[in-house]
């Protein structure tokens, strides 16, 4: 009897197992996307940029020096959702760091809040490439950031 169940037992693991190393979920169609980030006519270097579809999971990217970026759907896979997405672009920040991580002092909100929080930009991404450039006006501004307590502009 013991052996019986032993067995069954056994069978029950292995199809567990293969099933939850089957993967899961699939990635859904993803069309890639690029593009600059001028602010005030310079370009805007460690911004964050989010695209969020109705449905489904955003992307995200961070700006390089030039104001460039590509969204990447995870870690590993660049892109983006087919479809209309909600865009926002933030360069606001608390300060990070400290015990063996790096440290990044506080960054002021410099993009008004139309491309952020009170935003009202979408795009449409479709299958294949998609470049998305934004020229962006903020006067020299600093504005609210997104969250409770924000980042702070930097004193001297």
């Amino acid at each position: 009897m013991f052996r019986g169940a032993s067995r069954w037992l056994g069978l029950c693991g292995l199809l567990i197992s293969l099933v939850g190393c089957s993967g899961g979920a699939e990635t859904p169609d993803l069309g890639s996307v690029s593009g600059t980030i001028l602010l005030d006519g310079k370009p805007l270097a460690d911004a964050n940029v989010e695209f969020t579809p109705a449905n489904g999971r955003g992307s995200v990217a961070t700006t390089d020096a030039d104001g460039k970026y590509t969204l990447r759907y995870t870690s590993d896979i660049d892109g983006a959702v087919i479809g209309t997405h909600t865009v926002r672009i933030t360069s606001g920040r608390p300060a990070t760091g400290g015990e063996g991580g790096e440290s990044k002092p506080a960054a002021p909100e410099r993009v008004p809040p139309k491309y952020n929080s009170a935003t009202d930009v979408k795009v449409e991404v479709k299958a294949g490439s998609n470049t998305f450039d934004y020229k962006i006006e903020g006067n020299g501004q600093v504005f609210p950031t997104i969250g409770e307590g924000g980042a702070k502009a930097p004193t001297a």
